[in-house]
């Protein structure tokens, strides 16, 4: 007899919503007045598609003053941000001479007021304080000029917590996105997949550990297995402020730029449950301080922030 407590395809525990019975403990939680009915489907999309798409979540206004800044700070240089090229760990003060469209910026919820206010946006806030079941820890953010082009992956094998499928990304539009300008693409339902364990063990790869030949046998394993399964690719084509937030496990990238006269400016942010610990609390201590803002909390591998007192701490 199935145990509607445990992880449906995973040896790791995740969130509440990745159990057998989520879809029952979704209605008990409605019928309890925790989470408001005319929110159910956007539950209901998270725990059987493996997202959730908030239309109108976070202010145009906020997300052009995000935008502007951003776009300035290519422009006349911006010490304040720190951009890094994919695959490259070395970061480099955004200056007037790099090129925005191959570089991404790192953790600006630190610097830029307005990226805290748009990954704390209510909506937001409010979506990931449910499924968490407690406050969340935004412990990384990146922005983007245009798409990455990224390869369809999962996010667990690069964004490292304690307990891997305690976490959740929300992706927002800075602008009205278009077609060709590559887009976020998605495979609803992909989340459900057989999981991969890297050495058997591990929801994360280290190249030191795993080498790259185990990394190209993961990545075929999710286009095969998803292709077994039938699972089709959505691109993702919001307006300005809509935001999507994806399940730890569900395969996604970047399409390919058809047109490089368009951008695709678009910030995303990674959450953990308050009581989880991101890897680098571990092998970076100095880098584990905490701030709260609003109705939830924040933190970063890339800068040095002090604390602030937490609430019941």
């Amino acid at each position: 007899m199935v145990n509607p407590n445990e992880w449906p395809g995973s040896t790791f525990p995740g969130l509440w919503t990745d159990r057998y019975d989520a879809s029952d403990e979704l209605e008990r939680r409605v019928h309890l007045g925790m989470i408001e009915a005319e929110d159910r489907h956007l539950y209901e999309s998270f725990i059987a598609l493996g997202f959730a798409v908030i239309p109108n979540a976070v202010p145009t206004a906020l997300c052009q003053a995000l935008s502007d800044e951003i776009h300035h700070a290519w422009k006349e240089g911006g010490s304040s941000f720190l951009s890094q090229s994919p695959g490259s760990q070395k970061l480099i003060p955004v200056t007037s001479d790099l090129d925005p469209k191959s570089m991404r910026i790192v953790d600006a919820h630190v610097a830029s007021h307005a990226t805290r206010e748009i990954l704390f946006s209510p909506r937001i806030t409010k979506f990931l304080r449910e499924i968490f079941a407690e406050q969340p820890l935004l412990f990384q953010s990146l922005t983007f000029e245009r798409g990455s082009e990224q390869g369809f992956h999962q996010d667990t094998a690069y964004v490292v917590v304690d307990e891997p499928r305690k976490l959740a990304a929300a992706w927002v539009a800075l602008e009205d996105v278009r077609a060709g300008s590559g887009e976020l693409r998605y495979i609803p339902r992909s989340h459900r997949i057989p999981e991969f364990l890297f050495s058997g063990e591990f929801k994360h790869w280290s190249p030191e550990r795993d080498g790259h030949d185990q990394h190209e046998e993961w990545n075929n394993h999710l286009i095969t297995t998803a292709q077994q399964m039938e699972l089709a690719e959505e691109r993702f084509l919001p307006k300005m402020g809509d935001v999507l937030v994806w399940a730890a496990d569900l395969i996604h990238g970047g399409s390919p730029v058809e047109s490089n006269d368009l951008t695709r400016r678009s910030l995303v942010g990674h959450y953990c449950p308050a009581s989880s610990r991101p890897n680098y609390f571990e092998f970076a201590p100095q880098q584990s301080n905490i701030v709260e803002h609003g109705e939830g909390r924040y933190s970063s591998y890339h800068f040095q922030i002090n604390p602030s007192p937490l609430s019941g701490a």
